[in-house]
């Protein structure tokens, strides 16, 4: 009987092994890459909103500013859309269910919401210059700088806040890994 138990133990030792090793391996194939490749993400953008702020606060034509931008956000615009759909994708996967949360806050930080996997920061913030642009050419009524410089600022503390949110959950799924 005492045979028996001990078997059974060691059963239930090997099975929270395989766990401890598929979560492992889940977290190395899903999480840690994103992550990474994440991190040129973020830099880019960083980058392209320091520039939209030197831009905003130059006396260049926003016309001139769009187009600067526009070049500008095709950096890594292509890497933004992939790790969108693939978080978008790998959501509706219930094995990666442990890897979820980093997903969802990696398609927040991206896009901003699920729904709509379209939409990144960067387009956002083109758009608004782009309505300030054609207000200025139709004689309409177009936003100050200042205002134009409030919306860079906004988008500023909002990255920072999904980063954080990011760095969050990935910090989370890897102490999942280690315990």
């Amino acid at each position: 009987m005492i045979e028996s138990l001990v078997q059974v133990a060691e059963k239930l030792v090997e099975l929270g092994r395989r766990r401890e090793q598929k979560r492992e391996q889940r977290f190395n194939a899903v999480v840690k890459p994103m992550f990474e490749a994440l991190h040129d993400v973020h830099k880019d953008y960083l980058d392209l909103l320091q520039e939209a702020k030197e831009a905003v606060t130059s006396d260049a034509a926003l016309s001139e500013v769009l187009k600067t931008l526009k070049k500008r956000r095709l950096a890594e615009q292509g890497l933004r859309h992939d790790l969108l759909r693939q978080a978008h994708e790998l959501l509706a996967v219930d094995a990666l269910a442990d890897c979820h949360d980093f997903l969802r806050q990696v398609s927040k930080y991206i896009g901003g919401t699920g729904f709509v996997i379209e939409r990144t920061r960067s387009d956002g913030l083109f758009r608004t210059i782009a309505e300030a642009v054609l207000a200025a050419q139709s004689g309409g009524e177009q936003p100050s700088r200042q205002r134009l410089l409030r919306v860079v600022e906004y988008a500023f503390d909002e990255l920072r806040s999904d980063w954080k949110n990011v760095s969050t959950s990935y910090a989370k799924a890897l102490a999942a890994t280690l315990s």
